[in-house]
């Protein structure tokens, strides 16, 4: 067994720092600061301190030094500016002028003394400011910059409660708290510039959610404008009460905070002077779980970053003329909860009894038809309120003879308040265990509570390793529907990373791609950061080589792109010198497959595609002597992450036919997307495309069974092995080649939300194996032409339009490819908004 990518002793033996591995990761947001040189603020601070302490006399000038200072560091930490500093600036002030007017008397103190202590005002001034300094800098750190064992602050003389010594707290279970939730939003730091003249008055809408769900109707505080003091921010400092007891919060609670702007419309040159645009706008938003991963509520001081929405973006957008991705400024909401002497700590009630399934009675007939009808839906979309009542009220029947229901059963629980937790979770521990593709549903953004995610993941850990590569997408998506990092998916994945190459490999790409989200972009970076430490030193290197190679294969697109017709060559083949440089070092393997290692590259045969993207063709020299040449194409201005969902459902989709018998000849190609906007896909050798097929035969629309029989005769001359292709070739599969409905899933999934995949793809591969297949392919253009002015309206999209101008099928002509695009579309549909109403006609 080769071992050249596991960890080493010395491994075993290093420290564990997050952030040490992630210095080549893009991140949304500027990091204005880092480590060492917070504390070279720290140290010109003291350094201004001294100076000012030293010479009474010119006090009044050198003030102004500690203060320019204090100023820069909080515009390092993202313009935060607590309001114990601003008031510690003001007294610092207050004492300089007052020891500057102070007339000294014979027998006296010197000036500026306190004559009842050994410190002057400014002093004590200064010390306070000092404290609030420290305080904010460990805030920061807290909220946005995991712990480092190679850094820490110098102490100062003075403990406080916003950062010093741990210590021990005594605490009290919140089922016993009957305390209103409460906390004050006090400002909103580092606003971009755009804002201050763009809008004029500012609210946040506070919403208390669990499951997606509000537990009660959402507070707005008041309207403020911006305020300056160091900086430009909008400041609130208000009280907000929600009337909802802690003891009955789920622990799973979640604060969201959105953010709203009303339009100045008296602003020169702005935009926003017709009527249709006179309603506040929404800027931002962002969302904070009540109790910790401790389960304690939460207690002081939060800083918590803004996600922008595309308004609140647009301005600094358009303030950057390059082309050039700029990372965001961070917006900080400083928001203040109530201090408390003792630790509200989340205790779960015990589990109610519940019955053996044998003492269960029978249902009556009508009930149990029902029942069984409800349960064999493919999701709960279009189940109505008294579907969910039955599905709870007879929970113990369908865990009995329908354990498959159980995402259904869950979402139909009326309370999941701490009163209920005992029911639910002594149902879900005797429930038994389910599939992998079921087990996927309870981690959907509508099951929040910890316990129901823990024992999905305990079911899906008995899944082998190619069935987890799979669905490997959906469980890194699912880690932003978690409530804390500290949780049984992440633990889940990162163990079985660490024993499959495999797995390491492709969690990295995705985690990577992931950091790119502004929303969720911190939590996967610290994920990634976990993963690079358990890998090893030899892993990490190897991906390091990987994501240079990916990088300055995104460079060469990118000028090949760029280039004119003419100088495209030129910039491909400078371009290709600079990889080749770095094969000459040593062997990479591909972010495509860890299993494929190139060695060189074959400059001769490299060239590009006459696309509107422009991409790359590449073929690289096979490290393994006897392996074939790598032929790759790497692509850049077009989001790969939709081509990856389609070709992971197509991937399904065969696996499940294959498992039935049914053999559809299909050859997938791996495709992967390595940053924003930019990936690789493998070509597949050997081939061509339908497309292509049809237009060497100069016909027009798609699927035309006369150029494929001819394409397939000219490669088979016999007859026998021209009898053997036309038979391997069922009359649907033309629409189910992998090129065709990537396309056609890319284009739906952009404009519709589709739920997870694997739904989808159960759905779809069902559907093709019944009659009612051969059955729906049926009608003339009339009724093709209706059906797709419904779906339509379904979609919000325009199918007829999409359907003739991106696959080239038309109405009047290719019947049986429009029945095609109408049934995908259709099976989209009913796993996205439920089943479609009876008057739809099939047939």
């Amino acid at each position: 067994m080769r071992r050249d990518l596991a960890r080493s002793a010395e491994d075993d033996n290093s420290r564990i720092d997050l952030e040490k591995h992630l210095s080549h990761v893009d991140r949304p947001f500027r990091e204005n600061v880092t480590r060492q040189g917070l504390a070279d603020y720290l140290e010109g601070y003291h350094n201004q301190v001294n100076i000012c302490l030293e010479n009474e006399s010119t006090q009044y000038k050198t003030v102004d030094r500690v203060v320019q200072t204090v100023k820069n560091l909080c515009c390092a930490l993202d313009e935060v500016e607590t309001q114990s500093i601003s008031e510690a600036i003001k007294r610092l002030r207050h004492s300089v002028n007052l020891a500057r007017t102070h007339s000294p008397k014979l027998g006296s103190t010197s000036p500026g003394q306190s004559s009842n202590s050994g410190s002057s005002p400014v002093e004590e001034s200064m010390a306070l400011l000092t404290t609030a300094v420290y305080n904010l800098v460990k805030l920061y750190l807290r909220s946005f910059c995991p712990p480092s064992p190679s850094f820490s602050l110098p102490t100062i003389a003075q403990s406080t409660d916003e950062g010093g010594a741990v210590e021990v707290r005594s605490s009290k279970e919140a089922s016993g708290t009957t305390d209103h939730l409460q906390f004050t939003l006090f400002a909103l730091h580092g606003i971009p510039g755009h804002w201050v003249s763009s809008y004029e008055k500012y609210f946040l809408m506070c919403s208390l959610t669990h499951n997606g769900k509000n537990l009660f109707k959402p507070v707005h505080s008041r309207r403020v404008g911006t305020y300056k003091s160091f900086f430009y921010h909008i400041k609130w400092d208000e009280l907000i009460i929600f009337p909802i007891a802690v003891a009955i919060l789920p622990l799973e609670s979640t604060l969201s905070l959105s953010l709203f702007g009303v339009l100045n419309q008296n602003a020169s040159g702005s935009p926003d002077s017709n009527k249709q645009r006179k309603a506040p706008e929404f800027l931002g938003k962002v969302s904070m779980p009540l109790f910790d991963f401790r389960r304690v509520l939460a207690r002081g001081t939060r800083l918590l970053c803004l996600w922008t929405s595309a308004q609140g973006a647009a301005g600094a957008a358009s303030a950057t003329s390059s082309r050039r991705k700029v990372p965001a400024e961070r917006i900080i909401l400083q928001v203040d909860f109530p201090k408390s002497a003792v630790d509200v700590l989340y205790v779960g009630p015990k589990e109610a009894p519940s019955p053996e399934p044998h003492t269960l009675e029978e249902l009556d007939p009508d009930l149990r038809r029902k029942l069984e009808k409800i349960c064999s839906r493919a999701s709960n979309f279009g189940l109505k309120r008294s579907d969910h009542q039955v599905l709870w009220d007879h929970r113990l029947h369908c865990r009995r003879d329908h354990p498959s229901s159980l995402p259904k059963v869950l979402a139909s629980a009326p309370s999941w308040d701490w009163a209920s937790m005992g029911h639910i979770h002594s149902l879900l521990h005797r429930w038994p265990s389910l599939p992998l593709v079921t087990a996927l549903e309870l981690l959907d953004s509508k099951f929040a509570d910890t316990e129901v995610r823990s024992v999905a993941v305990s079911w899906i850990e008995k899944s082998s390793d190619d069935e987890l590569t799979d669905y490997l997408p959906q469980l890194v998506q699912a880690i932003k529907f978690e409530c804390h990092l500290n949780n049984a998916l992440v633990m889940f994945l990162l163990s079985r990373a660490q024993g499959n190459i495999n797995m390491a490999h492709y969690l990295y790409w995705l985690l990577k791609d992931a950091v790119q989200d502004s929303t969720w972009g911190r939590r996967y970076e610290l994920v990634l950061g976990a993963l690079l430490c358990l890998g090893g030193s030899k892993l990490r290197a190897e991906l390091e080589k990987q994501t240079h190679l990916a990088t300055l294969l995104g460079t060469v697109a990118e000028r090949v792109r760029q280039a004119g017709g003419s100088t495209r060559q030129v910039a491909l083949q400078e371009g290709l010198e600079n990889i080749q440089n770095l094969f000459q070092r040593n062997s990479c393997r591909l972010p495509l497959n860890p299993s494929l290692v190139a060695k060189e590259l074959n400059v001769k045969a490299c060239s590009f595609f006459n696309s509107n993207a422009v991409p790359l063709k590449l073929a690289l020299v096979n490290a393994d002597p006897l392996g074939e040449e790598i032929n790759v194409m790497f692509k850049v201005g077009e989001d790969l992450r939709q081509d990856m969902l389609a070709l992971q459902m197509i991937r399904i989709m065969d696996r499940i036919w294959l498992q039935e018998g049914l053999d559809l000849r299909i050859v997938n190609f791996k495709c992967i997307s390595t940053g924003k906007d930019k990936g690789m896909v493998e070509l597949v050798p050997f081939s061509d495309t339908l497309r292509k097929i049809q237009v060497e035969y100069g016909v027009t629309g798609s699927f035309k069974d006369k150029p494929l029989a001819e394409w397939l005769r000219k490669y088979n001359p016999a007859e026998d092995e021209y009898e053997k292709r036309t038979l391997s070739t069922p009359a649907p599969v033309a629409a189910l080649q992998p090129t065709f409905l990537a396309s056609v899933i890319a284009t739906m999934t952009t404009s519709c939300c589709a739920p997870l995949v694997t739904c989808f793809t159960l759905t779809l591969a069902s559907f093709w194996a019944t009659p009612r297949c051969l059955a729906a392919l049926k009608g003339d253009a009339q009724i093709i032409r209706g059906r797709l002015c419904y779906l339509s309206d379904k979609v919000g999209f325009g199918l007829l339009s999409v359907m003739e101008d991106c696959f080239s099928i038309r109405v009047d002509q290719d019947v049986d490819d429009c029945h095609v695009f109408v049934l995908i579309t259709v099976l989209l549909l009913e796993q996205v908004k439920g089943p479609l109403p009876a008057d739809f006609t099939w047939i």
